[in-house]
């Protein structure tokens, strides 16, 4: 599992280095210095939410004992999955076959956070329960 987790993580630093080198739009002008980018990136709540969705707080709680709970700062990386929601279907040539599969995707996360759910239940874990139902409410 931690293997898993790990590769998570490398994918993450990958991405922190992407965003990095992303260009933006100054005055309607596209920046390409990478000095100015790199600022830019370190200077805004992107870099703050994917430096604290890489921190590995499951490493902090296995002298405790494994919970999965600790994982959940994961989701600081769910508004970057929206953005790209968002600018898939505005730029392509088939929304609704997207549509669809985004649907399907959901689906199968409702799925797999019951599956957690029902699991914390019957182990009593009800710190990951808690978590649960405020993310719920929040979403």
């Amino acid at each position: 599992m931690l293997s898993l987790t790990f590769s998570c993580d490398c994918i993450y630093v990958l991405d922190i280095l992407i965003r990095m080198r992303t260009g933006f739009r100054k005055l309607g002008v596209l920046v390409g210095d990478s000095v100015q980018l790199r600022q830019h990136y370190w200077h805004s709540w992107g870099a703050v939410f994917d430096v604290l969705a890489i921190v590995p707080f499951e490493l902090l709680a296995l002298p405790s004992g494994y919970h999965v709970s600790a994982r959940f700062n994961r989701l600081l990386k769910l508004k970057r999955w929206i953005t790209f929601e968002i600018k898939l279907l505005n730029r392509t040539d088939y929304p609704t076959c997207w549509r669809i599969l985004l649907l399907l995707q959901k689906l199968l996360l409702i799925l797999h956070w019951n599956g957690k759910v029902v699991f914390s239940v019957f182990f009593h874990d009800l710190a990951l329960l808690l978590v649960f139902v405020l993310l719920v409410l929040v979403l």
